[in-house]
């Protein structure tokens, strides 16, 4: 079943992720989500961990999120990286650019939220990224990191101790 939604995504699954999906499935409960949206609240149900066979708009969204963020932070503050090259004129070719930037990039795996698995190399150990907007940061070190952290609170176990141990 894994290896048929890889294939329908045209993705490749680390093995650490692979396991999380084969042994643990997936959580049957949203997740509710609040945002502000020109200074109005909105409410949301969104997907918990990615359901790759159910969750087929929210992981277009997701798969789409990295792009769009950057180009809303060229668009509208101002950022160019000087290791993009020269900062095209046009805003189509400043996303045609930055898309282009981006498939070369190893592939993002969603996982929950704005959360993601570096999907290179297909080897277990990769990091989870926190991608909004042009804001990326490492939000675990491995796949096993990010579950701990991410879960620490619910499971109501103290995570400092675990990685102690580690």
């Amino acid at each position: 079943e894994i290896k048929s939604v890889e294939d329908v995504w045209n993705i490749n699954f680390p093995p650490d992720y692979r396991q999380f999906l084969q042994l643990l499935g997936l959580p049957d409960r949203p997740m509710f989500s609040v945002r502000y949206s020109e200074n109005v609240m909105v409410q949301s149900e969104k997907p918990s961990f990615y359901d790759w066979r159910k969750d087929t708009e929210a992981i277009k969204e997701a798969l789409e999120w990295p792009l769009k963020g950057i180009l809303f932070d060229v668009e509208r503050n101002d950022l160019w990286l000087e290791s993009w090259g020269d900062r095209p004129s046009q805003p189509e070719e400043r996303q045609i650019r930055l898309s282009e930037l981006i498939h070369e990039a190893p592939p993002l795996i969603p996982i929950i939220g704005h959360r993601y698995l570096v999907g290179t190399p297909v080897e277990s150990g990769n990091p989870v990224l926190s991608v909004w907007q042009s804001d990326i940061i490492c939000f675990g070190s491995d796949f096993r990191n990010f579950l701990i952290l991410e879960l620490s609170k619910l499971l109501k176990i103290d995570h400092t101790k675990i990685f102690q141990k580690a």
